[in-house]
């Protein structure tokens, strides 16, 4: 249930964006949105993973 609400927000996210910025056009409103809103969705949980693996603090090797 989560996912679909936040699913929805990034939906209205992208509809404000589309609205608010002069070149931003999208053509099956509704459809499209969604998509986008999937896709970004992807974006987002793929590359916190990742960030999340980069930022694991490794021990310092340094044996003097």
């Amino acid at each position: 249930m989560r996912i679909l609400i936040r699913w929805a927000i990034t939906a209205v996210a992208v509809f404000v964006a589309g609205e608010l910025v002069s070149g931003f056009e999208l053509r099956e409103r509704v459809v499209s949105m969604l998509i986008v809103a999937g896709i970004l969705g992807l974006v987002n949980t793929l590359l916190g993973t990742v960030l999340r693996i980069l930022s694991i603090p490794f021990p310092d090797r340094d044996d003097d």
